[in-house]
């Protein structure tokens, strides 16, 4: 192609050459169905701006030449090939036999058109037969007969170039090894060696029938096509399919391509004849159909261990999770969303490998009818969902009240008290055996949700089905909440508790880092006046392994969400370094670092009680403008 490639990264050459090769890349994408990922050409666009604003017809040269490109690369399949000589010598003896061969000898066409012409099936069966016998009783050592008698092994086809691919993949090789048609250079024409299934070559077969110009009347009826007729094409044939199926009477195309079905067919009226090496047998099997987006993107998720079941994938472009290889009942560790406007695409991860990857669809459009379509069907399958998820957490939440009824409040602390280093507070249970810890969780109303249940080894858990969105545990209860000068919120309830103990008033405790940010806004809708802290983990123990931070970035975001600050633990040097995940909250620093829990009082009270004082003085300002605008107003009247 010529193309320059001697200029340097960042010069305005450059700049042209890529954005020739990343419209060449878009436009094969779209050609061969395998999509177009713009993401890499990220570092260019300054430069393309530059070269476009100074010429801004260049973008046109750019796409001219791209489409250039495409078709050097669409066209490797232009190769040369050596054709072996075909001109086997015959026998003396055989020279009695060319009677039987000028019988079959497709180029003469004198010595036919005053005969009423065989059917095709017929030709080629005598062909076959001549070729036969020839073939077997030529010996390899004899003096050659005539050119004429050589060239009676050789069948003419009449194959257009887009179809000789096609034509030569039909065809195969011989016993011999060799491809069962070739070129013919002096003729400039193929042809097809003795031997070659001529049945598979029908469509090229240079027939006496064919052109003296048989019309369509010509053709048997059974070779008409009486009802849909499905047709399996491989995406490089077909274009030598509808060329060799032609057009109708009607001028419609006799194979087309059925978005629907994702298959080609051919059309009532089609003449069948030629298409046969492409006919389905009983017309029961079809072409493999191409995937839908969600089943594109089940793959994905299959791939990086998630359990694809029910109704995932959901296209909504939500976030969902979803149970991954390795999780425990009930659990889900993978995440991903979805979506199908434009051209359909996702992201998906696994939390407990730490694989992540995007997704794009490979290039299937949707039509605004069947996009359409299908947003409605999500948005049906969500209302259900969402409504089924309603009803299973109303029974769950009544049968967490009436369980929590047979509980009794914690006076002597449970295991995972004393493993925390914590004092019991009001508003948490346990059982008759004093070993499992309850906690139960509220929404910002007041009314109970659900409960967490604390064994005795650690190992944490919720009441089935119930809701966890939104709903905390307030230290001293709701009212000591109200009471409160800032919201507090922290992941663990012994986080909370060991940070409430050195702030001296009721810090909430969200359960986990995903529900940090629904309960800060629930909380702030509640309490909008009050300010809002957020005790974060630092999960350096993920950060190492899996490049994630969730403690971090959770709190982060949901300290940004509601105008509110995030806090994180920083413990004594050396401490997390040397076994990160035994160091990541306020607890682990109150009851496992040197620092212990004078450190979280220093590190966090004068903050918070700076916080809380500058929140005063903001409502008291706030009071005074009011005030003093009411007075105003008062005067004026």
């Amino acid at each position: 192609m010529d193309r320059d490639l001697i200029h340097p990264f960042g010069s305005d050459g450059y700049a042209k050459e890529e954005l020739r090769a990343e419209i060449t890349s878009m436009i094969l994408g779209d050609e061969l169905g395998i999509g177009h990922d713009p993401d890499q050409h990220a570092t260019y666009i300054e430069s393309w701006i530059k070269v476009l604003h100074d010429d801004p017809l260049e973008l046109f040269r750019a796409a001219a030449e791209a489409e250039k490109m495409q078709q050097f690369i669409l066209s490797f399949e232009l190769k040369q090939e050596q054709v072996q000589n075909t001109n086997h010598p015959l026998p003396n003896e055989l020279e009695n036999k060319m009677t039987l061969a000028n019988e079959v000898e497709p180029v003469n066409h004198d010595n036919h058109l005053n005969e009423n012409p065989p059917t095709l099936d017929d030709e080629i069966a005598t062909l076959n037969k001549a070729q036969s016998q020839l073939q077997t009783q030529a010996p390899t050592n004899q003096t050659p007969v005539t050119n004429k008698s050589a060239e009676i092994e050789k069948l003419w086809l009449d194959i257009p170039f887009k179809q000789k691919e096609v034509a030569k993949e039909l065809a195969g090789v011989l016993p011999d090894g060799k491809k069962a048609i070739a070129w013919d250079k002096e003729h400039s024409r193929w042809f097809a060696h003795p031997g070659a299934n001529l049945e598979l070559l029908k469509p090229w077969i240079i027939s006496p029938q064919l052109d003296t110009g048989s019309k369509a009347q010509d053709i048997e009826p059974s070779q008409i096509a009486t009802e849909k007729t499905w047709l399996a094409v491989p995406y490089e044939q077909r274009e030598a399919v509808k060329h060799i199926a032609g057009r109708l009477e009607d001028g419609k195309k006799a194979v087309e391509w059925d978005k629907a079905a994702k298959c080609w067919f051919a059309h009532i009226g089609t003449n069948l004849e030629p298409l046969k090496p492409w006919i389905l047998n009983t017309n029961l099997e079809r072409q493999q159909p191409a995937l839908t987006p969600e089943q594109e993107f089940s793959d994905i998720l299959k791939s990086i261990g998630s359990i694809v079941t029910g109704e995932h994938p959901i296209m909504d472009g939500k976030k969902h999770r979803i149970s991954v290889e390795g999780d425990k009942k009930g659990e889900k560790s993978g995440f991903y969303v979805g979506h199908l406007d434009g051209h359909p695409a996702g992201y998906v991860k696994n939390n407990r490998t730490g694989i992540e990857t995007k997704w794009k669809s490979k290039g299937y459009s949707l039509t605004d009818e069947e996009r359409a379509t299908l947003h409605a069907l999500a948005a049906t399958k969500i209302k259900e969902r969402a409504e089924e998820q309603r009803q299973d957490q109303e029974e769950a939440a009544k049968r967490v009240s009436k369980q929590l009824s047979d509980l009794v409040l914690i006076t002597t602390p449970t295991p995972y008290l004393q493993t925390k280093k914590i004092e019991p507070h009001s508003e948490i249970f346990t059982d008759v055996n004093g070993q499992t810890t309850y906690i139960p969780a509220t929404d910002a109303s007041g009314k109970l949700w659900t409960m967490q249940y604390i064994k005795e080894d650690g190992t944490k858990r919720f009441a089935k089905n119930s809701r966890k969105e939104g709903c905390f545990h307030a230290l001293g209860g709701l009212n000591a909440l109200a009471e409160a000068p800032a919201l507090v919120i922290a992941e663990g309830f012994a986080t909370a508790a060991s940070i409430s103990q050195e702030l001296g008033f009721a810090t909430i405790s969200a359960f986990d880092a995903g529900n940090l940010e629904p309960v800060a806004r629930a909380l702030q809708e509640q309490f909008p006046d009050k300010p809002i802290i957020i005790m974060g983990d630092d999960d350096k123990h993920l950060e190492i392994n899996q490049g994630i931070n969730p403690g971090r970035s959770k709190a982060l975001d949901a300290a940004k969400a509601v105008n509110g600050i995030a806090l994180f633990p920083i413990f004594a040097p050396g401490e997390q370094a040397g076994d990160p995940k035994s160091f990541s909250d306020f607890n682990d620093l109150a009851s496992k670092s040197v620092l212990g829990s004078e450190g979280v009082k220093r590190q966090i009270k004068p903050i918070v009680d700076k916080i809380i004082q500058k929140n005063e003085t903001s409502i008291i300002e706030q009071k005074e403008i009011k005030m003093t605008r009411h007075q105003h107003s008062t005067l004026t009247l």
